[in-house]
């Protein structure tokens, strides 16, 4: 029998089975590992089961829901194509929760953020039209490797990459990276 890492739970031989199998099969172990009078608790459970839970999501069509212990659950789709307007929330949690998100430009964007968590992870692909546009971003944002951009220039193609290290924009790490 397969096991996951650093946990001794057991999986399918195979080594993909579905999360229901994956809890129900390995519960006392888990209980055990998990154990709040044991130090691990619910932090340590919370990210256990969301690292299960994308195990299993991830070999389900997008869209596609599984139910688990009275909770429904959404792959999410692997890109999301947000709409252009002049005011933007970039989806952390919201929307379909892609991890990479596309945006065409037809003028000038304010950017903000929607459902923000810790370990929150977001890439959002931008591409101008013919002429150059600017962006306004959340103040506190903290900006990796250079300063805030002011605008993309015409016909060109950028890569917004935010990680959540909270659920404020004071917690969110930006870094912009342009084509020449």
């Amino acid at each position: 029998m397969a096991q996951l890492p650093n946990t001794e739970l057991e999986t399918h031989p195979t080594g993909t089975t579905g999360l229901n199998e994956i809890l129900s099969g390995n519960w006392e172990r888990i209980d055990e590992l998990f154990d709040p009078a044991l130090g691990s608790g619910d932090a340590g459970f919370l990210a256990f089961a969301r690292a299960l839970l994308r195990d299993a999501l991830g070999t389900m069509a997008a869209g596609e829901t599984i139910a688990w212990n009275g909770s429904k659950f959404a792959r999410r789709a692997p890109v999301e194509a947000l709409t252009y307007a002049a005011s933007v929330a970039l989806p952390f949690g919201g929307g379909n929760g892609a991890p990479l998100a596309t945006l065409a430009l037809t003028g000038d964007v304010t950017l903000t953020t929607t459902g923000l968590f810790a370990g929150g992870r977001l890439e959002v692909v931008v591409s101008a039209d013919a002429s150059s546009r600017a962006f306004t971003f959340p103040g506190g944002w903290k900006w990796i490797g250079g300063a805030a951009p002011a605008s993309i220039a015409a016909s060109k193609t950028g890569i917004l990459t935010l990680n959540s290290t909270s659920t404020a924009d004071a917690g969110v790490l930006a870094r912009w990276t342009v084509e020449p």
